[in-house]
């Protein structure tokens, strides 16, 4: 009896190991393959950066090689694949492949109601920004800054997490008016004549600073190369005819991030 258990228990295992291998040869044979989706792919010879050396159109079957890091892309973000195809090789962007993650991040008009309700709308805004509670605010590799002008240069600083700071409360705009690409006229150093609300549109570079070294310098701010490329936006919000804040934000990792607050004023 103990022999007749013996010998099932042994063939369940070994049709056991015959499933689990078959299932890892059908999984290699899947992914060791993609399909370009698109018409005129650019195949680069690097990721990201890469001159493009062919292009290819849909329904090219190439071979994978090898997966390369993740970058977003505007609100995509994905991976880069090294692939051949007939005698050439390069790098694709997974989200114009058969193996793309359909990650994108939401739609931004979304994410900014939801924000500045939550964040900025009847709250000490500056205050939260500098303690724990925005810590969710920022992406971990990118974190966030603060453009400010002691004097009238707009200089550039880390935002640091610290109890000590501005607990003034931003106005409640409960009929707060959204207008996508567009921004107000005037409003900065003059009363604008564009009706209060919320402005944000896609811009294409954050602002500059300013830096002094052996002479005044203007500076962009650096982003990790992977997300250099990610989508941007400005947000305005005006009130009373007023700018009483400058925003800015980047899609990336399928999400949007607070990157910029903007506290110049007119006199820089």
């Amino acid at each position: 009896m103990n022999r007749l258990k013996l010998s099932i228990l042994f063939l369940l295992l070994s049709i056991g190991a015959i499933y689990c291998q078959t299932q890892n040869t059908l999984r290699y044979s899947i992914n060791d393959s993609l399909a370009i989706e698109g018409n005129g792919i650019w195949i680069r010879s690097k990721p990201m950066t890469g001159k493009v050396v062919f292009k290819l159109n849909e329904g090219s079957t190439c071979r994978v090689l090898e997966k390369g890091n993740k970058q977003s892309i505007g609100t995509t973000t994905d991976y880069w694949y090294l692939i051949s195809f007939e005698n050439l090789k390069g790098w694709v962007f997974g989200s114009q492949t058969s193996m793309k993650q359909g990650e994108t991040s939401p739609d931004f008009e979304t994410y900014l109601r939801n924000f500045l309700d939550k964040h900025f709308f009847g709250v000490a805004f500056d205050y939260r920004v500098h303690n724990s509670q925005a810590k969710n605010l920022k992406h971990i590799d990118i974190g966030y800054f603060r453009l400010y002008n002691p004097g009238i240069l707009c200089q550039l600083e880390p935002y640091k997490l610290s109890e000590n700071y501005n607990k003034e409360q931003e106005p409640n705009m409960p009929e707060a008016t959204y207008f996508e690409n567009q921004m107000p006229k005037d409003g900065f150093c003059d009363k604008s004549k564009s009706p209060d609300g919320i402005y944000f549109k896609e811009v294409e570079k954050f602002p500059s600073y300013t830096i002094f070294s052996n002479e005044y310098e203007n500076k962009a701010i650096e982003l990790p190369l992977m997300y250099k490329r990610g989508k941007k936006m400005k947000v305005v919000v005006l009130h009373n005819s007023m700018i009483i804040k400058t925003l800015y934000f980047i899609a990336a990792d399928n999400n949007w991030s607070l990157v910029i607050i903007d506290d110049c004023d007119c006199s820089s």
